[in-house]
């Protein structure tokens, strides 16, 4: 996967790897039966089970900013090159560390590295394929838009376990889409859609087009919808198992 990709790109996957793997490289080095590497062991451990978490949450805090401006009404921060970088990985990592994404790498029959299993590797090949959809969204950051929905109908915007979805993914059929456009619920009533430059959006949404993206929320998630309305969410599961019938 990294091959082709751009020196820079090639090189924070490189590092991201090294931060993961070098705890548990230098454990293996230490003398257990030596009591007093004891703490230090503990230590080690501590860092290869939260890793990923700590990682994450980095992420979390770096897109706090942009969430706060988008809540508000604001997209400036899009033109900024250092904010619209964090924003960019940020959705792209969101986008890519969900389960239904490890799952579906964890399918890939033909690993990247002869040998590999794509269910060990999966959850750093989900992070390195972030940054290179990230990096990819930066370069051409100037031929995308950001969109804010405001959502003044009675139903809620509800998001999943899947939060942020590209809206040409094809329904059921499984062939790759040939758009990359993305929606982002923000809140019950705010809601984020990334689009190309040409592409007319409005703002305001009406009660269909708020289903609709509710729909695609719930055809994308693995496991779980969230919804602020008990209400609305039990409608909207009688609805689904209606259609599944």
């Amino acid at each position: 996967m990294l091959q082709n990709a751009p020196a820079h790109v090639k090189e924070r996957c490189e590092l991201l790897i090294y931060n993961f793997t070098v705890p548990l490289t230098v454990k293996n080095l230490l003398d257990l039966s030596k009591p007093d590497v004891a703490e230090i062991s503990a230590w080690l451990d501590e860092q290869i089970i939260n890793a990923e978490e700590n990682f994450h949450c980095d992420i979390e805090n770096a897109l706090m900013p942009a969430l706060d401006e988008m809540l508000a009404g604001k997209t400036a921060f899009y033109s900024d090159k250092e904010s619209s970088q964090e924003f960019l990985h940020a959705i792209c990592v969101q986008y890519m560390r969900t389960k239904k994404m490890r799952d579906r790498f964890a399918q890939i029959t033909t690993a990247p590295v002869p040998g590999a299993d794509m269910k060990r590797c999966g959850n750093l090949f989900t992070l390195a394929a972030a940054m290179r959809v990230a990096d990819s969204l930066y370069q051409d950051r100037e031929k995308f838009k950001i969109v804010l929905l405001d959502n003044d109908t009675a139903s809620p915007f509800i998001t999943g376990d899947q939060p942020v979805i590209n809206i040409h993914a094809t329904y059921g059929s499984g062939a790759p889409p040939e758009r990359l456009e993305l929606y982002y619920p923000l809140s019950p009533k705010k809601a984020m859609v990334l689009l190309e430059l040409h592409t007319e959006r409005s703002s305001k949404l009406t009660a269909d087009e708020v289903q609709k993206f509710n729909d695609m929320i719930v055809w994308n998630s693995h496991e779980q919808v969230f919804s602020d309305s008990r209400p609305y969410l039990e409608g909207l599961q009688i609805a689904v198992e209606d259609t599944a019938k």
